[in-house]
């Protein structure tokens, strides 16, 4: 590995290992009474500007089916919203064009709340109502937990749904920090469960694949941070991912458009081969064994159930303990 390489797969695991951090931080805002002042909204509206934001927020609208008001994921502030909503805004750009929306929602009377983004115009223009939730210090950028915990707590603290009282987010914090400690570039291939799973990507046509609910955001978040780690990935459902699967494990050979070439007779042209396929499907504890039954007995596809071990038991540990997961993967499958 060359030390770009090396440098790379640093910054990338200490990005992930801040993921437990993020949702201690807000923790500690709930229990300072950040969320205090929040009533029961008629709507919630979640402004998500980054893609991590908006894959956070969907898995928080899967998880909330007890939600006593509608929660729409958008990024526009829609017509309706006045001094009955509720407006979150997410993005981690500290220039971003959520600034304005930001704004009009607090003028408009709503309840505002800002994941902080660090110094500039979206920080600038959160109102002197605006409830603004601060990062850890040495984060570097947005996270999908940080997110995922803002938003979830947020809900709770206003009475919309139970998703996440401040003790289970605490609880599922410490369950990510014990995977990422598990996961340390410390620990060896035998038994670091990340560089296990990116070492049996290796060289495959690499596929996310994420179950009903959950799992399909997860997988999402697993090909975006894959990209960030300059592997070419492709995320999908185990369902459309099962419908393709003709396509996907033909043996095609490129044969230079040469209408002359017999692949019986003639040796395969070089650089023509195709990487045979590597999918990962991302598993919780309660569809590990449905999906182990599809997908566990063939070479293509390997199940990943991170939340497994977790002491804890809860969905929201199978979420945030699967993303730090697919995470500490990304950075051992780095390529600079």
């Amino acid at each position: 590995m060359t030390s770009s390489q090396h440098a790379l797969q640093d910054a990338l695991f200490f990005r992930a290992s801040g993921e437990g951090a993020a949702l201690r931080a807000v923790v500690s805002a709930v229990r300072e009474g950040a969320f205090s002042s929040l009533s029961l909204p008629r709507s919630v509206v979640v402004l998500a500007g980054d893609r991590r934001a908006k894959l956070a927020a969907r898995s928080v609208v899967s998880l909330a089916d007890d939600a006593r008001a509608p929660i729409v994921v958008a990024q526009q502030l829609p017509n309706y919203v006045g001094a009955l909503d509720l407006v979150i805004v997410a993005d981690e750009d500290p220039g971003s064009q959520l600034a304005e929306q930001l704004s009009e929602a607090d003028r408009r009377g709503a309840a505002t709340i800002l994941v902080d983004p660090g110094q500039g115009p979206l920080r600038a223009a959160a109102g002197a109502s605006t409830i603004v939730i601060p990062r850890p210090a040495l984060a570097e950028g947005g996270s999908f937990n940080g997110y995922f915990g803002v938003i979830a707590s947020a809900l709770t603290e206003a009475g919309v749904s139970t998703i996440a009282p401040a003790g289970v987010l605490e609880e599922v914090a410490d369950a990510v920090d014990v995977d990422i400690a598990a996961c340390s570039p410390q620990r060896d291939l035998t038994v670091n469960p990340a560089r296990q799973a990116a070492s049996w990507w290796a060289e495959r046509r690499k596929i996310c694949v994420g179950s009903r609910g959950i799992g399909e955001p997860i997988a999402e978040l697993a090909a975006l941070l894959l990209l960030e780690a300059g592997q070419v990935v492709h995320a999908t459902s185990s369902v459309a991912l099962l419908q393709s699967l003709g396509v996907l494990l033909s043996e095609t050979h490129s044969s230079g458009h040469d209408i002359f070439y017999d692949p019986y007779i003639d040796d395969e042209p070089e650089g023509s081969s195709v990487l045979p396929l590597g999918a990962i499907v991302i598993a919780s504890p309660n569809t590990a064994d449905l999906l182990q039954d599809h997908f566990g007995e063939t070479e293509w596809a390997r199940v990943e159930c991170p939340a497994l071990d977790a002491s804890a038991r809860h969905p929201l540990v199978d979420v945030c303990v699967s993303a730090a997961r697919v995470a500490a993967i990304a950075a051992f499958s780095s390529r600079a």
